[in-house]
């Protein structure tokens, strides 16, 4: 992992700040998104199950489940009943822009707050517009998170800090910090992965705030990047 120097003037270079109006349109989920689409159709959810071959179920959860992710075949074929491009509809992206990051922009990493990461799909969250976003080579299906305390300082990391993490590899290792997601609440947090005797656990400096088990956590990512707009 490499700690790198980032300046002033160089945060605010790698820092797209978009309006809070655009940012609250692209922080709609999938689910808000098809809602509001089926309703300015006037769709009812059984009439879109006919046409989509979907249960009502399948469409209900996706409506309500902001986490649930989507199979491509069944994201088309609501794309193809409500005529709307679905590259738009799963990440609020247009299929235009994204490719132009993709040809343009692939160093592009974009920065979410951890109540994101709690409320989006994850494969979603690296191809979509945070509003915000830092440049990094070698970060393909990476996210980056700015870190709120210093619960995690014994790691390096404090408040203020930005972790760039790797959704591509989950695999847990000693000290490593791992994005993690509470299978109870839902909510997201960096968190150090420990080896206990009964598998791996998860926590931060202070052990009085306890450890989270394997079982208790859906691991997301791993720590691959700590920036930081000067070292403490």
């Amino acid at each position: 992992m490499s700690i790198i120097t980032v300046s002033p003037s160089d945060r605010w270079r790698n820092y797209n700040l978009v309006s809070k109006e655009n940012k609250r349109l692209l922080m709609k989920t999938f689910g808000q998104r098809l809602e509001e689409k089926l309703q300015e159709l006037n769709i009812s959810m059984s009439e879109l199950a006919r046409r989509t071959g979907l249960s009502k179920s399948v469409i209900s959860n996706t409506i309500n489940n902001p986490n649930r992710e989507m199979r491509v075949s069944s994201l088309i074929s609501i794309a193809r009943v409500l005529k709307v491009d679905p590259i738009w509809l799963y990440t609020g992206r247009s299929s235009g822009d994204l490719l132009n990051d993709i040809q343009f922009n692939s160093d592009k990493v974009p920065v979410w707050t951890l109540a994101d990461v709690g409320s989006l799909a994850t494969d979603m969250l690296p191809n979509m517009d945070s509003g915000r976003y830092v440049v990094a080579e070698n970060q393909s299906h990476s996210i980056a998170i700015e870190s709120t305390n210093d619960h995690l300082s014994k790691s390096g990391i404090v408040a203020g800090d930005i972790c760039i993490f790797s959704l591509a590899d989950r695999t847990p290792e000693e000290g490593a910090v791992m994005l993690i997601r509470l299978e109870k609440s839902g909510q997201a947090r960096l968190l150090r992965a420990m080896s206990g005797i009964d598998g791996w656990v998860y926590g931060v400096d202070d052990p009085r705030l306890g450890t989270v088990t394997s079982s208790e956590a859906i691991v997301l990512g791993k720590l691959s990047e700590l920036r930081r707009s000067e070292i403490k």
